[in-house]
């Protein structure tokens, strides 16, 4: 799934449950991971020993080639399980991380080479002169980074017949008619397995709760039916939604779920997503939950920047002839400015002017049932738009028209990637944005992007509905809140191939 607004549950069900074991399936733990970590160890070595062998006999191999060849595998997996690769989560459903992974070899690399030299210094004198030149060390990284990378893609391909029993069935319940949403989202996760849903107001859960268990009729009691029926579906854990569920329906599904050893975990009201901040904390010795605020950090604010400067600067110099010929054509298809400027909201709230190639008529025909009062600028594009140039409806298609943009990134209104700009004045059912979705202006802690997370995960175009807008929101605050330089480069990559074969562009 490509967003998520809540915290995983996958990884928090593998960590608790402890209940009885349900035949046939996996729980991955410690030594799962160790396996891991052993097999990639054992491949990087052999990759190693094989770039050494390429230079020099086995009679050559010095304190320096032992240390490369024990050092190289035992730094690099302590440095891919201090960065959580081992994690049972992260080993049966993480994507493939070319980029972090690289990260990871490089600073093995550099460790074990530095010990290496140190370590000829006691190696015997015939060997001094037998120095690593150039070309091994090329060899030597290159061999190394392709059998990490060779033992992370053979991983993925069987994993799945580990991952499939390792996904814990997890049974819903809460206030469902308040929770579309979620459980939207929950039945296309694919780290869990939603076998089923129960409002707390059902029979089962109401008898739980009120009933004295003395009293009930010579029928099953509703604790023991819902015991039941955890164990008919084997459920491994119950995900039960605050805070629409009362306390007392609270205590009474934890209860027949201890009686089961089945794993309850409570869903906050407060959304969390997966801010690795966020979680429990005390206040005055009370047990609390608390959500960090969303935003970067001044460092990461400065490679971002830095980022969008260089980054500017060479693109502008490659678009600037391909800029110039669209200015002309724009003159020569239709009369008006050869720019659209449009106030947009920024970092922190500030409005700033956004710059554009204009692609509708600048006289802009009216629709007879159109209001002659509305200010065009305001309007939001739609399917053929009446107003929309020939020209104006193949740079929309190709998204040429955002190249202006590139000006609004070197004087620092924008950044290349980030959350889209929407205009001052823009609504959505006929509320102000802000209104409608209670974490909009957590997007401005970032500058406003010309391509984002939420575009090349399809979530661009037109915003006419509530749900379109928090679906934006939600890919907007996932991007912030796992931001690093190489997710920049990944949504930049995914833009140009989206830019190609865009559908939803007009």
């Amino acid at each position: 799934m490509s967003s998520d607004h809540y915290s995983s549950p996958t990884s928090l069900f593998q960590q608790t449950h402890s209940g009885r074991p349900v035949a046939g399936r996996l729980s991955p733990g410690t030594g799962f991971s160790l396996l891991a970590a052993f097999s990639e160890a054992a491949i990087i070595a052999g990759a190693v020993a094989a770039a050494l062998l390429l230079f020099r006999s086995t009679s050559s191999l010095g304190w320096a080639s032992w240390v490369a060849l024990i050092g190289l595998p035992l730094s690099t997996v302590a440095i891919l399980a201090q960065r959580q690769f081992y994690a049972a989560h992260n080993l049966l459903f993480a994507r493939f991380q070319p980029l972090r992974l690289t990260g990871a070899w490089i600073g093995a690399f550099a460790t074990t080479i530095v010990l290496a030299t140190l370590a000829r210094s006691i190696e015997p004198v015939r060997l001094h002169e037998i120095g690593m030149v150039p070309p091994e060390l090329a060899v030597l990284f290159g061999a190394g980074l392709s059998a990490l990378f060779a033992g992370r893609v053979a991983w993925a391909v069987v994993r799945p017949r580990f991952a499939i029993h390792a996904v814990p069935r997890v049974l819903f319940i809460g206030a469902l008619d308040a929770s579309r949403r979620l459980l939207a989202q929950l039945h296309e996760e694919d780290t869990i397995h939603l076998v089923a849903t129960l409002d707390y107001r059902d029979d089962t859960i109401a008898r739980s709760a009120t009933a004295d268990l003395a009293s009930v009729e010579p029928t099953l009691s509703g604790h023991d039916r819902l015991a039941a029926m955890l164990e008919r579906e084997a459920i491994d854990a119950i995900l039960i939604a605050l805070p629409h569920t009362p306390q007392d329906a609270t205590a009474a599904i934890a209860a027949a779920a201890q009686s089961c050893g089945v794993t309850t975990v409570a869903l906050p009201g407060l959304s969390l997503r997966r801010n690795p901040a966020a979680g429990f904390t005390t206040l005055g010795g009370v047990p609390v939950l608390q959500r960090e605020t969303t935003g970067l950090p001044p460092g990461f604010m400065v490679q971002k920047r830095l980022f969008d400067l260089l980054l500017g600067g060479l693109v502008l110099l490659v678009i600037a002839p391909v800029m110039a010929i669209i200015a002309v054509l724009i003159r020569l298809d239709s009369s008006g400015p050869v720019l659209f400027r449009q106030l947009r909201v920024g970092r922190g709230g500030a409005l700033f002017e956004i710059l554009k190639f204009r692609t509708m008529h600048h006289q802009v025909p009216r629709d007879p049932g159109q209001d002659h009062g509305a200010v065009p600028d305001q309007l939001q594009t739609a399917r053929n738009d009446r107003r929309i140039t020939r020209l104006g409806a193949v740079l929309r298609r190709h998204s040429l028209d955002e190249l202006p943009q590139i000006f609004n990134v070197l004087r620092g209104d924008m950044s290349i990637i980030g959350p889209r700009p929407h205009a001052a004045d823009m609504t959505v059912e006929g509320m102000r944005l802000e209104a409608l979705v209670p974490d909009y202006t957590a997007r401005f802690a970032v500058p406003p992007g010309i391509t984002g997370w939420a575009q090349i995960n399809g979530r661009r175009g037109i915003l006419d509905t509530a749900i379109a807008l928090q679906n934006r929101v939600d890919h907007d605050l996932y991007y912030i809140e796992n931001w690093s330089l190489g997710f920049d480069v990944s949504i930049l990559l995914r833009t140009i191939l989206c830019v190609i074969r865009d559908d939803q562009a007009f």
